[in-house]
């Protein structure tokens, strides 16, 4: 919130008025007395829950929080979004990708002027796919084809085959995910398209083929590949 104490004053009093509640004199900033007694306190769910509601349902204001909560807690309060997308920047740099490779605006993507590559995504996907502490809530928090999130209603014939993340935007679709290959090999990819007329779903089909195209892989055509290994198609 660029401004939190006047969102709290204007939900406060929406809902006040919202439940014929009479409440008098006027909304003020100031410091909370010493005698004030607490009344309620509210513990924020762990990262690993909100992220998995962050991703599932893609859901950007979520997104915009969490970077600015990795701001601060990287470099100090307040958080905010230069601060958070300095750590975004440090980590995709720290994983290989070269600095010039990518253009961050904010943490929902709902932009036209940022650019990442999908070799960007898919170097991510790699990293947290081997990563023995993030690894597992972040495979967790993406969408799971065929059953939740905004894969629920994709790739329904081979449900649980596959996890990503979409994002959507006038005339722009992208998937990043992981699959299950018919080979046994999980593989990690990122389909982005750009500049789309008419309706989207002529895309999401063709992402949608090449997923199919990895679940109908020959194990005995494939290579020997240890089956913990993620590769980016």
């Amino acid at each position: 919130m660029a401004e939190p104490t006047s969102h709290f004053a204007a939900a406060f009093q929406q809902m006040m008025e919202a439940h014929e509640i009479q409440v008098g004199g006027r909304h003020r900033r100031g410091q909370v007395p010493e005698s004030a007694s607490l009344v309620h306190s509210l513990r924020s769910p762990p990262l690993a829950a909100i992220l998995m509601d962050m991703n599932k349902y893609s859901n950007n204001f979520m997104a915009e929080q969490v970077l600015r909560a990795m701001g601060a807690e990287v470099h100090g309060v307040p958080g905010t979004t230069a601060k958070g997308l300095q750590v975004i920047g440090d980590y995709l740099v720290s994983i290989g990708v070269e600095g010039n490779a990518f253009t961050l605006i904010n943490g929902s993507g709902l932009s036209r002027d940022a650019w990442v590559a999908p070799s960007t995504l898919t170097a991510v996907m790699v990293d947290m796919a081997h990563d023995p502490r993030a690894g597992h809530e972040f495979v967790s928090s993406l969408a799971i084809a065929g059953q939740d999130g905004t894969l629920y209603s994709r790739l329904a014939e081979e449900p649980g085959r596959t996890r990503g993340k979409t994002g959507t935007i006038d005339g722009i679709h992208c998937l990043t995910a992981y699959v299950e290959g018919g080979d046994g090999v999980l593989y990690a990819f990122a389909f982005l398209v750009n500049d789309v007329r008419g309706s989207l779903g002529k895309v999401k089909r063709l992402q949608d083929r090449l997923v199919g195209v990895l679940y109908e892989l020959d194990v005995e055509a494939s290579e020997v590949v240890d089956p913990g290994e993620v590769n980016d198609p």
